[in-house]
């Protein structure tokens, strides 16, 4: 009688252990902190343009410190080779054929070529789940920088696809454009939605860099976050700042 009383404690002690250690495990695995993310893409910059990647000639140092701190990839592709199929890849984790969003917006007309071009989807359908739109599921705050070119000019729909219509909190500087075309250009004043103009010589890379810092400073700092922050350098180098400036 004693050894059964006693076989039953035993199995009452395990089975009050083992559901204290699952219980245990479920919470470990709720308090797993979640990334930030700072997803930086700039338009014509090669992976091996970079120090961390071997670059010689250029100078990239703070790049390189993010290296060193982080994980490199050195097995990928662009999903296309121009601007906004790659932006609607990235954001919607498909290939342009899959979007058939397959040219940069507007894309190239050339009525005499010998090939015609097979009709184009020019905007993110919204029945796709976007990147931002999976995160904020997830308590991220979504934030968009810089050169979204993902609108399709003359149509109807136009005012619906804003970075704040694709799951963006905010967007700071994001619109149809391809590349500035403010009166300033590169410079200030930007003309660029929700970035002030500041001041005569402003360059847009450093406002835009400030916005996103303001922004950090100022969100719920309990809540993590992604910045996509896409930048309208380097492929127009020819209204850069300035000779020799380090990244």
């Amino acid at each position: 009688m004693k050894k059964k009383i006693v076989r039953i404690c035993l199995a009452i002690f395990l089975l009050v252990m083992l559901a204290a250690c699952s219980k245990l495990k479920t919470k470990r695995a709720t308090e797993v902190k979640k990334p930030n993310i700072v997803f930086l893409l700039v338009d014509d910059l090669g992976w091996g343009d970079f120090g961390c990647y071997g670059a010689k000639f250029n100078e990239t140092p703070n790049i390189d410190k993010l290296a060193s701190q982080g994980m490199l990839f050195n097995n990928a592709y662009a999903a296309s080779t121009v601007c906004s199929p790659s932006r609607a890849a990235i954001l919607t984790g498909r290939y342009p054929a899959r979007t058939h969003l397959t040219d940069w917006i507007d894309g190239h007309d050339f009525p005499n070529a010998k090939l015609s071009v097979p009709k184009w989807n020019k905007r993110i359908n919204h029945k796709r789940i976007t990147l931002p739109e999976a995160l904020k599921q997830g308590g991220y705050n979504t934030s968009f920088f810089g050169k979204w070119h993902l609108m399709p000019m003359n149509h109807p729909d136009f005012n619906q696809h804003y970075p704040t219509n694709h799951g963006f909190d905010i967007n700071i500087g994001g619109n149809e454009w391809g590349m500035p075309k403010g009166k300033g250009k590169y410079f200030s004043p930007f003309e660029m939605p929700n970035l002030d103009d500041g001041n005569p010589g402003d360059y847009l890379t450093d406002k835009l860099t400030d916005a996103a810092i303001t922004y950090l400073d100022t969100i719920n700092k309990k809540a993590p976050f992604i910045i996509l922050f896409l930048l309208h350098n380097t492929w127009a180098n020819y209204v850069s700042k300035g000779i020799g400036r380090k990244v």
